[in-house]
């Protein structure tokens, strides 16, 4: 229950990142929003690897086992800089 898009390329030179996906919508009761992700955080890694697009980040959530119990997700948020989250996402 959670989308995502690619950060814009203002967006990138704005926030002095090299990489990231923008949150732009989740489910309220979801998973994601269960480990603290909120719209308009901006997600660098979701389970160790680096994610830069919506494929990335695809890729690393059908990659998460469905028994993990604690993904690590590295996220920015507005006026907090960065720090991990870590819930179960599946």
């Amino acid at each position: 229950g959670i989308q995502v898009r690619a950060l814009s390329n203002e967006e990138i030179s704005r926030l002095g990142v090299d990489n990231g996906v923008l949150v732009i919508a989740l489910k309220k009761e979801g998973a994601a929003a269960q480990a603290g992700i909120m719209r308009g955080d901006v997600i660098f890694s979701l389970n160790q690897q680096k994610v830069s697009s919506e494929a990335d980040f695809n890729k690393s959530m059908a990659n998460i086992a469905s028994n993990q119990k604690a993904v690590p997700v590295l996220i920015g948020r507005r006026g907090e800089g960065k720090r991990y989250l870590a819930g179960k996402l599946k």
